[in-house]
């Protein structure tokens, strides 16, 4: 029956079964939430009438307790007849009709609200009645303390003294009648203040008895002969012994009414409030319990309904797990097991599911699309690594030999012996191999900027004056070639700005010279303004258009790829060019866009993020180097050095570099070698390849740092290698600086003075060419043209075969060409160019007769 249910389902994608199922879950998790949840409210509300019935209940029984100790307060007045509980008695009374108004608002049923109306009524007449009985206790008090004992008390008094003045005259009979009154106004009076403390009636009775007996005795004394005076006197006491018994008769009166109230009124209203208290403390008790009852019943309802949804719920979870565990978790795993055999290398591992429809199939199909693109990588990873592994050999294996032969040719050039025949020589091979080094860095440039490992140096830049070398430069071939060179420059075009001032100034020089090589008439015109992008900063733009051949349609897609050279004719180079203006222009986080329009020119455009910068951090630009013979200034230690080279020739030319500074020098084929002479000598600086058989130069200054006296002793790379990375792990390795080939004679001197402190002076030059004449010979004005075209174009070759030309006129001026050529002076030989025949004058002590 369950198939029978899910077989629709089955034709379903993996997808839509999930929410179907999830869906189905969430409802009755849903359902099971809200039934919760109204369970919830309604056992709130539930509980909230608990707790009203409870607070009525505490607030009843609070009524009961000030209601009894009310009543204990009107008996104490009773009692004692203090005044001082009369305004205790009114506040309790006020509090207790607070407490039941309080009790009616908070309650809602019909029944206690009426109880505690009937209570309320209650106080309000038990209040009135306290107030009456206040009122017949003072009526009462009156008659007592005014009336009833002022007159006992005279009575009593005449009696006394009649009964002594009868006494002395000798009228005993008489004094003994006076003295039975006197005791009948004192029982009297007695049975007064008894019927006040106990109201019984036979006391008021005896009390009148009492008086009675009173005047009987006063008539009877007043009757007997002899006693006129005192007859009269016992007149006037008959007469206050009628007063006294109307006011005995009134006190009697007030004492019953007051009694009355006390014990009668007010204690029935009491007991009736009591009675009040007592059903209502019932009736709450019967609420709760009923309220209790019927929150039991609806508990055990909501829990049978919740243990019924909840274990649909769970049925239907695990229900809907099985099904995800065998329909999709298992292929899942299937598929996983044979994406991680693929991607750990195994790509003969099998591929389950692929004739499923579902996402499962789809999956497999993407596998198996993925164990083809996994080995169309790896074919192109080992080819990468191939080229990788083939650049980083050839450039040690290309500079190598280059920096022998750059080094060995300028050091004969600069020989004072060596003929000027062989100096043209040495200058041909010298500017071949630098054009030969030159297209290696291009492409160890390209290499680099493909694997990611070329950084940005950003700095401070004087842009002005880079336009004017621009300018300067472009101008004299602009001039050459017959064209215009056009420099516009935007308004308020800031002077120093921050940038890579390497880079943008090779991306200039190879837009322009790219411009200038497709352009044979018209123009080349650069643009160069500022920008302020919206919250981007500043933006440098800049535009180059050519009047020349133009692109085709077809090729402005591949422009920009390397090794590809676009335009309508050959041209010379390695098609590099544009493709590393486009990756120097990205590092730099801008963007390079052209058109072009076949046989109407080309433009390049392109913008880059810069900086402000004030004008003094802006850096002068570097002076050409003067070519001079140094040596070590006197009075310096007699430091010790070690060449550990595999290269006999790179040995030599180190060899013959620091002979004339008169250093002590050994040398190592190896690196075991330079450990053991390291461990014998002890030198102060080592000059350690990194490449070499048997050990490389990284183990070895591992060794030698381990070595006692290693720490102190100077290490500095010499490496073939252009990777920043591999400079930086160099470094890393515990080597103190690095010297990159080829070099220089002047690299040598620097980092001697840097880590050994030595001081170099400028040497005896060698006897100049010039030294005969103090003025430069008249070239001519063409060959001067065509030499300044060449220069800027750096061809060496075409520079050559000019200097051959000039060495049939102008031997002297020749050779000293061949001079700044060799130490790469070309903007010298553009100034000297440009100069006219008043500025041409070269005195020897200019003349650079080494480095």
């Amino acid at each position: 029956m369950i198939r029978a249910l899910l077989a629709p389902l089955n034709r379903l994608c993996i997808g839509p079964r999930i929410t179907i199922g999830f869906a189905v879950v969430l409802t009755v998790l849903v359902v099971l939430t809200l039934i919760g949840n109204l369970a919830l409210r309604r056992a709130s509300v539930e509980f909230d009438r608990l707790a009203l019935y409870q607070g009525q209940t505490n607030r009843i029984l609070d009524i009961e307790r000030r209601a009894i100790d009310l009543q204990r307060r009107v008996l104490a007045y009773t009692y004692s007849g203090y005044g001082g509980i009369v305004a205790r008695v009114r506040v309790s009374i006020r509090e207790l009709r607070v407490q039941i108004e309080m009790a009616k608002l908070g309650t809602r049923d019909p029944e206690q609200a009426r109880l505690l109306q009937r209570m309320s009524e209650v106080f309000r007449l038990y209040g009135d009645n306290f107030e009456s009985t206040v009122i017949e206790r003072g009526q009462r008090d009156r008659a007592l303390h005014h009336d009833f004992q002022p007159l006992g008390q005279r009575i009593g008094e005449r009696l006394v003294e009649l009964r002594q003045e009868t006494a002395h005259s000798g009228a005993y009979d008489l004094a003994a009648r006076i003295g039975s009154a006197r005791e009948n106004i004192l029982l009297a009076h007695q049975h007064a203040l008894e019927f006040e403390n106990a109201p019984d009636s036979s006391l008021a009775r005896a009390a009148h008895a009492s008086i009675d007996a009173l005047e009987r005795e006063l008539a009877a004394a007043r009757d007997q002969p002899g006693y006129a005076a005192v007859s009269e006197r016992l007149g006037e006491i008959a007469t206050l012994t009628r007063d006294y018994r109307a006011a005995l008769s009134g006190f009697l009166q007030a004492t019953r009414a007051y009694l009355h109230l006390v014990y009668v009124v007010l204690a029935g209203e009491a007991g009736e409030l009591a009675q009040l208290a007592d059903l209502l403390k019932t009736l709450n008790l019967t609420r709760q319990t009923e309220l209790r009852a019927r929150m039991l019943r609806e508990n055990r309802f909501i829990q049978h309904v919740t243990l019924s949804i909840s274990s649909l719920a769970v049925f239907l979870t695990i229900l809907l797990a099985w099904r995800i565990g065998r329909g999709i978790t298992q292929p899942l795993m299937a598929m996983t097991r044979t994406l991680t055999d693929l991607t750990q290398g195994r790509l003969d591992a099998e591929i389950p599911y692929r004739e499923r429809t579902d996402e499962i199939g789809a999956m497999a199909q993407a596998a198996n699309v993925f164990r083809e693109e996994v080995a169309k990588k790896e074919r192109a990873e080992a080819a990468n690594r191939a080229k990788s592994l083939f650049l980083a050999h050839m450039s040690h294996e290309l500079r190598t030999p280059l920096n022998a032969i750059l080094g060995f040719s300028q050091l004969m050039a600069r020989m004072p012996d060596t003929p000027p025949d062989q100096q043209r020589y040495l200058t041909i091979i010298n500017n071949s191999g630098s054009h030969l080094l030159a297209m290696i860095n291009d492409i160890l440039d390209m290499s680099k900027i493909e694997a990611g490992q070329l950084e940005s140096d950003f700095q401070p830049v004087d842009l002005w004056r880079l336009l004017d070398e621009i300018d300067s430069l472009f101008g004299l071939r602009a001039a050459h070639q017959g064209i215009a060179f056009v420099l516009d420059r935007g308004p308020n075009l800031p002077r120093a700005i921050g940038t890579d001032p390497g880079k943008l100034r090779q991306v200039l020089i190879n837009l322009i010279g790219n411009a200038f090589k497709f352009t044979e008439r018209g123009e080349v015109r650069m643009r160069v303004g500022i920008q302020e992008a919206e919250s981007k900063g500043l933006r440098l733009i800049v535009e180059i258009a050519d009047s020349g051949c133009g692109i085709p349609p077809d090729q402005l897609s591949s422009i920009f790829a390397p090794f590809v050279q676009a335009g309508t004719r050959g041209q010379e180079g390695t098609g590099l060019g544009l493709a590393i203006c486009q990756r120097f222009v990205e590092l730099l986080g801008g963007e390079i866009q052209v058109e072009s329009e076949p046989g109407h020119g080309s433009r390049f455009r392109f913008w880059l993020p810069v900086e402000t910068a004030a004008d003094s951090e802006a850096p002068p630009l570097d002076e050409p180097r003067q070519a001079l013979e140094l040596e070590l200034e006197p009075d310096q230690p007699a430091y010790r050095l070690l060449s550990v080279e595999d290269n006999p020739d790179n040995r030599l030319l180190l060899a013959t570099i620091l002979k004339p500074l008169g250093l002590e020098l050994r040398e190592a084929t190896n690196g075991a070698e330079g450990v053991q002479r390291f461990e014998t000598w002890r030198p102060h600086l080592i000059w350690m390849d990194i490449r070499m058989p048997v050990m490389d130069g990284r183990e070895a200054t591992r060794r030698i740092r381990a070595l006692p006296g290693g720490d102190s002793c100077k290490i500095i790379a010499i490496t073939a290698s252009t990777f920043v990375e591999e400079r930086a792990q160099i470094l890393a390795n515990g080597f103190d600086d690095f010297l990159s080939k080829p070099y220089r004679d002047t690299d040598i001197h620097r980092l001697l003075g840097r880590h050994l402190g030595l001081r170099f002076r400028a040497g005896e030059r060698p006897p100049a060419p010039l030294a005969a004449s103090a003025t430069m010979p008249e070239v001519p004005e063409g060959l001067m043209s065509v030499m300044r075209d060449a220069v800027i174009l750096g061809d060496s070759e075409r520079i050559e075969t000019l200097l051959q030309e000039l060495d049939e006129r102008h031997p002297q001026v020749a050779a000293l060409l061949r001079e700044w050529v060799a130490d790469y002076q070309y903007e010298r030989i553009l100034r000297w160019l440009e100069d006219d025949d008043g500025r041409r004058t070269d005195r020897t002590a200019d003349h650079p007769g080494g480095r």
